[in-house]
């Protein structure tokens, strides 16, 4: 990620860390090879707070909460690793880890204004989403007629088809999405969420999308859109992943083309299962546990 410098030193780093510039990205650009040996020592961890930034600002979420849980390992209370680990979370929609940072790195800098703008951010989303969930949980029950049969699934499971497996969890580490990814229900070709802007980056993406015979799109964080061209498969599969009325409201009517093909669930959890209540049953799912 290209930063430019700002007309003052001492204004905020452009990257959004809440540091100042010349703490930030101008620190950064200022280390020369004959740096003295505090400097030295600094500059490795200096260097994957940049290369965390770096995938953070292209969407590769992923790989931005591994850099930064590597500099926490090294250094546990860096406030820029703690405060954009916390931003990461909260553009994962996992509003619980996010808080927890982002209140450890405002305990480490008070002082930083970005912090506690981008808590409030969080908390307001958190408030937001909430009352939408309350709202579509209400409503999910009518999304019956949007899914499967459960024992349906079976009939994927048993012809092990290649496989379209959309990353909706965001860089998900789940077991049974590294299950499915191994093609545990046939070859799989694993796509992860587009960046913005998404025209840049279609061309990129792998053609087996718009002709493999089953797509299934692991988690509900990331909606469809994220993974152009939009899937074309005869069988849609959506894993819930966690308790998300709204998002799974989105995700079904999504994947169902807004009702004109039905919609085989999978959850990851049991407790899921029980609390969705959408027809559908659990992963990993195999010949012997499909239901």
């Amino acid at each position: 990620m290209t930063v430019v410098a700002p007309a003052s030193r001492n204004a905020p780093c452009p990257c959004g860390s809440g540091r100042r510039y010349k703490e930030c990205h101008g620190a950064l650009a200022s280390v020369a090879p004959d740096a003295d040996a505090a400097d030295a020592q600094a500059s490795p961890r200096m260097a994957m707070l940049q290369e965390a930034l770096a995938h953070q600002q292209a969407g590769d979420l992923a790989a931005a909460m591994r850099a930064y849980e590597r500099v926490l390992a090294a250094a546990p209370d860096d406030f820029d690793a703690l405060h954009m680990l916390g931003v990461v979370h909260y553009q994962r929609h996992a509003f619980d880890r996010a808080e927890a940072l982002l209140r450890t790195a405002i305990a480490q800098r008070p002082d930083v204004v970005a912090a506690h703008q981008n808590l409030a951010l969080l908390l307001e989303a958190r408030r937001l989403e909430d009352a939408e969930d309350a709202l579509c949980r209400a409503v999910l029950p009518r999304l019956a007629q949007l899914c499967a049969p459960p024992r349906a699934f079976e009939s994927i499971v048993a012809a092990r088809r290649p496989i379209d497996l959309l990353d909706g969890a965001m860089g998900s580490e789940d077991r049974r999405f590294a299950e499915l990814a191994g093609g545990s229900l046939g070859a799989a070709t694993v796509h992860a969420p587009v960046a913005e802007p998404l025209v840049d980056r279609i061309v990129a993406l792998p053609r087996g999308m718009l002709d493999a015979p089953v797509t299934i799109l692991f988690g509900l964080a990331a909606p469809l859109a994220a993974f152009p061209p939009a899937p074309r498969a005869t069988e849609r599969v959506l894993v819930v992943d966690r308790d998300a009325p709204s998002a799974l409201h989105d995700r079904l009517r999504e994947l169902s083309d807004e009702g004109n093909r039905p919609v085989h669930v999978r959850y990851t959890t049991s407790a899921l299962h029980d609390l969705v209540r959408l027809p559908g049953g659990m992963l990993p799912a195999t010949r012997s546990n499909a239901s």
